[in-house]
């Protein structure tokens, strides 16, 4: 028998009997969609927090910091060693320092001060603030004017701060713009550590980002010149390119400093969303086994309505192989049928939520991507797995139709 004689007798078959033909299909297809629904929000989410940790300039950024070490000093020299290095674009150092800022209701918060470089917004991957502005070396960096503001402006004294910071004054992002605030900055004696010095310093608030781990402040690294500081808490260092960032980073490792990257982190995320997708899918498996179950049922009970008709055609001269070739087909046809429309299903389902949710954060001023996210390949893949379960369910029933005994099978009622 030819294979597209086996497929047009197998479908005439299947149709026969269409309402049976359509639960079975429908049960298949709805445990196909559950896997398609619960990866695609695997991968949605997958997408939505590695965009969310890196941009073009944050991927190829790597962290330096002393780690365990007491031996080495991140300091002014080693910024230098670092800019030697032939794949470094930018070097943009970091000091933290802990200090008390005096609320409105004359109650101290405790907070950290982040002394930052010109460019240390690009390299983090920060390129909007909630509201206002971001600094520069000297000026704020305003997103409308894609630049930084001269340091005529008096940019040493500005100050961005996290949305932390707005809520514990239990105030507005807008509102703090324009505002001013003393903070009492605690320097340690970095040649006597058990002294520590209060240092007083007022900065105009120009920018609020949105981080609500912790209240802190960015304020620029040439505003705390006069706290005669040598050492950094951190550097981060720009790549050239994507494809340096493991050389370089080998080499500051050499060096004996600690070294992070963004890449480190997405390989991180990555593996754990890896495990997640398989978990979610593992729960539409759950789904799809029950409705190949009934699968099963409906290729073992048209074996049983056709044992008379197994007999008429082997009767007529078809072998063992054309009968059991014939029952496969059908099974195929309904693991290929129910794939496709649970993918189908599962799609308009995720898309939907997308353009809802879209909807709903647009309506609150908020911006977000997609949730659902779902790769043709994987789209594809899960289709093949469908089709492999109509093949696996209908392979006993299949093999028995294939040895039915004419004779017998002729006498059937």
């Amino acid at each position: 028998m030819k294979i597209t004689d086996g497929i047009r007798l197998s479908m005439a078959n299947l149709f026969y009997n269409k309402l049976r033909t359509a639960l079975t299909v429908g049960g298949i297809g709805i445990g196909i969609a559950a896997i398609v629904f619960l990866v695609a929000l695997g991968y949605g989410l997958q997408s939505l927090t590695i965009k969310k940790i890196t941009s073009i300039d944050a991927i190829t950024t790597i962290t330096v910091t002393l780690g365990k070490t007491t031996i080495l000093k991140l300091d002014k020299q080693a910024v230098e060693k670092f800019s030697q290095m032939e794949e470094v674009d930018k070097i943009c150092p970091t000091i933290n320092l802990p200090a008390q800022f005096k609320t409105p209701t004359n109650d101290k918060l405790d907070i950290t001060i982040n002394a930052v470089g010109d460019s240390f917004f690009r390299l983090t991957g920060i390129d909007k603030p909630l509201a206002g502005d971001l600094l520069s070396q000297g000026g704020p960096v305003s997103p409308s004017q894609g630049g930084p503001v001269s340091p005529s402006q008096g940019g040493d004294d500005q100050t961005v701060i996290s949305s932390a910071l707005v809520k514990a004054l239990n105030s507005l992002a807008a509102q703090m713009i324009g505002q001013t605030m003393t903070i009492e900055v605690f320097v340690q004696n970095e040649s006597d550590t058990t002294k520590v010095e209060t240092k007083s310093k007022t900065y105009k608030i120009i920018g609020v980002v949105e981080d609500d781990t912790a209240p802190f402040a960015y304020v620029p690294l040439n505003s705390i010149d006069g706290f005669n500081l040598t050492n950094y808490n951190s550097v981060k260092i720009k790549a050239k390119s994507q494809n340096q960032v493991g050389s370089l980073q080998q080499k500051i490792t050499d060096m004996g400093y600690t070294s992070t990257s963004v890449v480190e982190t997405i390989k991180q995320i990555n593996q754990a969303f890896q495990i997640i997708k398989i978990v979610l899918a593992l729960l539409g498996v759950i789904g799809l086994l029950v409705a190949s179950i009934g699968m099963f049922n409906t290729m073992t009970i048209a074996l049983l309505e056709r044992t008379h008709d197994i007999g008429v055609i082997k009767a007529l001269g078809f072998t063992n192989r054309d009968v059991w070739g014939l029952f496969l087909w059908e099974s195929i046809s309904i693991g290929f049928l129910g794939g496709l429309l649970g993918v189908i299903i599962g799609l308009l389902i995720s898309q939907s939520l997308n353009w809802i949710i879209i909807a709903l954060a647009k309506s609150v001023g908020e911006q977000i991507t997609n949730i659902f996210e779902a790769p043709w390949l994987f789209l594809l893949l899960i289709l093949g797995f469908s089709i492999f379960v109509g093949l696996l369910t209908g392979f006993y029933p299949a093999r028995r139709a294939a040895k039915i005994n004419p004779m017998q099978a002729l006498k059937y009622e």
